[in-house]
């Protein structure tokens, strides 16, 4: 956003510096994000309605790296216990929780019926024991927080641990033949950084707005910083393609 706000009669005028463009669903911006792992396991436990179709859903999703580290649990796990994992990183809060509501202690429900907890250690924001490692990208039903662990409904009390490396689940291994839940899932067109996190006070941090390091796509997905774009244009479901 260029310059100050600009009053005339009936409101107020922002001016920017690139069109708006509307955010993408769910698992168009997680592939854009390269979070196929978290695809694959929407996609193979047909979640993809459930999660398209919700409205104001935060969703924490794990990278591919998370998802690797503890392939081997879940490949011994029966579908409705894969289902509950991934329910258990949505959070139908009524309002999207941006970075900025994400205080220390703030507890949500999650579609799993558990809670999620915020907690800030130094300039960091976990979930449960997951760091978030990007804030705040856009999507058409509600906003994406990518984090470094996969939650386990099952251990919510956990708490974040920056000694050590360890998963939420007890004696994690990892995949066998590589990362689990990517067969047939589309390859991302682009390179989107993952790396920008909210520090404590909700913006963002080293790395920017999380832009992509390519602008040959139409649409890249859009990491909002502080705010939600939503708020600043009256709830229209605009971001800044940056």
């Amino acid at each position: 956003m260029n310059g100050s706000a600009i009053p005339f009669d009936n409101g107020v005028i922002h001016v920017v510096n690139k069109f708006l463009t509307l955010p993408q669903n769910v698992t168009a911006t997680a592939v854009a994000l390269n979070l196929t792992s978290a695809v694959g396991a929407i996609t193979q436990l047909n979640l993809s309605t459930t999660l398209l179709e919700g409205r104001d859903l935060t969703y924490f999703l794990p990278n591919n790296a998370a998802f690797q580290r503890i392939g081997g649990n879940l490949a011994n796990m029966s579908a409705s216990q894969l289902t509950r994992i991934l329910q258990y990183h949505v959070v139908a809060a009524g309002t999207p929780l941006y970075s900025t509501s994400l205080m220390n202690g703030t507890s949500a429900a999650t579609l799993a019926g558990s809670n999620i907890t915020a907690r800030i250690m130094g300039s960091d924001v976990y979930i449960n024991n997951a760091k978030v490692v990007q804030a705040n990208v856009l999507v058409a039903n509600g906003v994406v927080h990518v984090i470094d662990r996969v939650l386990n409904p099952t251990n919510s009390t956990i708490t974040p641990n920056t000694a050590t490396t360890s998963d939420d689940f007890a004696s994690a291994t990892t995949a066998a033949g590589g990362v689990p839940f990517t067969s047939g899932v589309a390859t991302p067109t682009s390179a989107i950084a993952t790396s920008a996190a909210p520090n404590a006070a909700g913006s963002t941090g080293a790395g920017g707005s999380g832009s992509s390091s390519s602008k040959a796509a139409a649409w890249q997905p859009a990491a909002t910083g502080a705010m939600a774009v939503g708020a600043l244009f009256g709830g229209a479901a605009l971001v800044m393609n940056v």
